[in-house]
């Protein structure tokens, strides 16, 4: 059940025709240079990223600790009580000669800006 010589010289003549005619355009290899030069390109840009990944990571991680640090000391001012700022607008009310109404409006602007800084 094995190849005779002859079928298998035939076979040989048939793949060595083969290897004959196929011919390489005069483009294919610059196709080829062009691409693999694209595929570098890619391969290092992200390399690239994942190089600047890595070093955000690691300076925010070594600065995490500093920026907490820092806040710690900070106190947060407490928020004036609904009285306090009732107190507060009446005393501009009567020093202003203005209504009631404006000045919490005034005080509330007043509030805003301190926000905004």
């Amino acid at each position: 059940m094995g190849i005779s010589d002859q079928q298998r010289r035939h076979i040989e003549s048939q793949l060595a025709s083969l290897g004959r005619s196929i011919n390489v355009s005069e483009s294919h290899r610059d196709r080829v240079l062009e691409q693999a030069s694209q595929h570098l390109v890619r391969a290092n840009s992200h390399k690239r990223g994942m190089q600047v990944a890595l070093a955000v990571a690691i300076v925010l991680l070594l600065v995490s600790p500093l920026i907490s640090q820092l806040t710690r000391g900070m106190k947060a001012r407490p928020a004036a009580t609904a009285s306090q700022v009732q107190a507060e607008a009446m005393k501009m009310s009567d020093a202003e000669q203005m209504s009631f109404d404006w000045a919490l409006v005034h005080l509330f602007d007043q509030f805003r800006g301190r926000l905004r800084k």
